[in-house]
């Protein structure tokens, strides 16, 4: 009998992920003709069953501001496979930051008019 949650290492998780970060990467780079300025952090909320595959995944948080960048994201974080996780199915949260173009100047707040 499995446990009610179980868990996946940090280790683990990273092993899963870090191999898919140039999918991840083309689903920005496939969007920057249409939203140049195309960067932020969307973070993740997986659900692992318990033989690694990928039972859910939703965007808990997001400030990427480009729906079609999110979904191609969503796609891929699907299609991961993780490890078994050790006492059944694993819940845990994973942030991607899009780094933005250098080249790009970033907004600047306006003070407030009287």
């Amino acid at each position: 009998m499995s446990g009610l949650r179980g868990t996946l290492s940090q280790h683990e998780i990273q092993g899963a992920l870090t191999p898919r970060l140039p999918k991840f990467l083309r689903c920005a780079q496939q969007r920057l003709s249409a939203v140049e300025a195309l960067a932020g952090t969307i973070t993740f909320s997986f659900h692992v069953a318990t033989n690694g595959a990928v039972a859910g995944v939703t965007p808990s948080a997001s400030t990427l501001g480009d729906r079609e960048t999110e979904r191609c994201l969503l796609e891929v974080a699907k299609a991961t496979r993780f490890p078994a996780p050790h006492g059944g199915e694993a819940d845990f949260t994973w942030p991607l930051e899009l780094p933005g173009d250098p080249e790009i100047r970033p907004p600047v707040e306006l003070p407030s008019e009287p």
